[in-house]
């Protein structure tokens, strides 16, 4: 073994690899598989195997689900959001569409939706918050008995 061998290592020692690397390399691998079985690589519908594709997307559901408290935010927000776009286009690839929260993974992460159909709501302005809000009553409560003045000591 040469001195320049030494020097490139393709298989690094498992010991130094920290656990957050390896489990979002063992995500990205599942996602990529995924997606390429829904039909999002350049050959598109010539790879669409969603029998496997479903079996990818519930263990990449799976992952990140039982990694997340330990990935943290930054980096399971990203699986998370690489998750659901798989999971959409497995929805779109499908021809006979699962059930809302039947698709595979959604057992685990919950219902799947496409993007919203409604428009965007306009944003709160000062003037619509004005009138939407609860005008409070202007009448003042008067009571049905006047209120016991305190007696004299000299009565």
């Amino acid at each position: 073994m040469s001195e320049l061998d030494a020097d490139i290592d393709p298989a690094r020692d498992i010991a130094d690899v920290p656990a957050i690397e390896i489990i979002n390399t063992v995500a990205v691998h599942l996602l990529s598989a995924a997606a390429v079985k829904c039909g999002l690589s350049e050959n598109g519908d010539d790879e669409i195997d969603l029998a496997e594709a479903r079996k990818l997307i519930i263990a990449l559901a799976g992952l990140i689900t039982a990694a997340s408290p330990e990935l943290g935010d930054h980096h399971a927000r990203v699986l998370r959001d690489g998750l659901r776009s798989v999971q959409l286009a497995f929805r779109e690839a499908s021809p006979f569409p699962d059930a809302p929260g039947m698709g595979p993974g959604e057992k685990r992460t919950g219902p799947v939706n496409g993007p919203d159909p409604r428009p965007p709501r306009a944003p709160a302005t000062p003037d619509r918050l004005r009138r939407a809000a609860p005008r409070a009553s202007r009448r003042v409560r008067r009571r049905s008995h006047p209120v016991p003045r305190p007696r004299s000591a000299s009565a």
